[in-house]
């Protein structure tokens, strides 16, 4: 399903890049709506920034593959495949989405238009052109959520398996789905829906996004200096500059989000905060188990 999913989702923002380029689209007076649009507000430091966080956003979700290493027979290979395969269609596809309603649309429109996709199938399909966005929106949602409904557990169960979680999480059922990692995240995720904003959800998400990535990379330079010996099958290029750029830029957006907004900065910070005593009181009896058995 997810594979299926991904291709006719792929397929559908091919579609929309064709009919951009080659059905030019409100790129004249008589094409553009009659009604009165919103002032754009003027290009800043701030815009940039927020922009930055909803290109993040949109960008998340290359590495998932990461997530089923354990389930893959040949992880060594596949894997990093998969990441150079998955970030690069990822960005072909975002930059010929843009390039073509940029092509398609005149600058004042792009700027205002809420629906800038709509605008552009409207020319082909009429007044259908709001409703195709809609059901690609809403495809698209879907295929995203499927694929964090199968991620999600399995990182639960990774962090169970290292004793850092609830042992209860590494039940699975016959058909290889950790049960009760999947309830677990499924409760987690509900909450979010009340909030009453799409665009506050995906933010919050790309804010969560930065900070995780975050403790990868301090994750990554912490293992080079404390455990120099260990065994590394995946070669990191660049090191350690390409890191510590990534780093800077992830700290950076993080730090913009938090500024730009203080109650979803607030709401992370609490998210987090939960998680600390969990996580400490977990390691402790981590090391209590490694000490008895030693």
């Amino acid at each position: 399903m997810q594979i299926v999913g991904t291709i006719l989702k792929i397929g559908l923002l091919l579609a929309v890049v064709a009919v951009a380029l080659f059905f030019p689209a409100a790129s004249s007076p008589e094409n553009v709506s009659t009604e009165i649009a919103p002032v754009a507000e003027p290009v800043s430091i701030l815009s940039v920034l927020l922009g930055l966080q909803f290109i993040v956003a949109v960008y998340d979700g290359w590495y998932t593959s990461i997530y089923f290493a354990g389930e893959d027979k040949n992880p060594g290979r596949n894997i990093p495949r998969s990441l150079f395969q998955s970030a690069i269609a990822v960005m072909v596809i975002y930059l010929l989405v843009n390039w073509s309603l940029i092509d398609a649309l005149d600058f004042d429109v792009l700027r205002t238009s809420e629906l800038p996709m709509a605008a552009v199938i409207g020319q082909v399909a009429g007044g259908w052109g709001s409703t195709f966005v809609a059901l690609l929106a809403t495809l698209m949602a879907l295929v995203t959520l499927n694929g964090c409904i199968m991620s999600t557990p399995r990182v639960l169960y990774g962090l169970a398996e290292d004793g850092l979680f609830l042992k209860s999480v590494l039940t699975v059922n016959r058909g290889g789905t950790p049960t009760y990692a999947l309830l677990l995240g499924t409760c987690f995720s509900i909450p979010l829906i009340f909030t009453g904003g799409y665009v506050f959800a995906f933010r919050l998400m790309g804010a969560m996004t930065l900070f995780a990535a975050s403790l990868y990379i301090l994750s990554y330079f912490a293992l080079r200096i404390r455990k120099p010996e260990m065994v590394r099958p995946y070669r990191a290029k660049g090191h350690p500059v390409l890191p510590a750029i990534v780093l800077l830029i992830n700290l950076a957006l993080l730090s913009s989000f938090i500024v730009t907004e203080l109650i979803s900065g607030a709401i992370m910070a609490a998210m987090i905060a939960v998680c600390i005593p969990v996580g400490t009181h977990l390691q402790k009896q981590r090391r209590m188990t490694g000490e008895a058995k030693a």
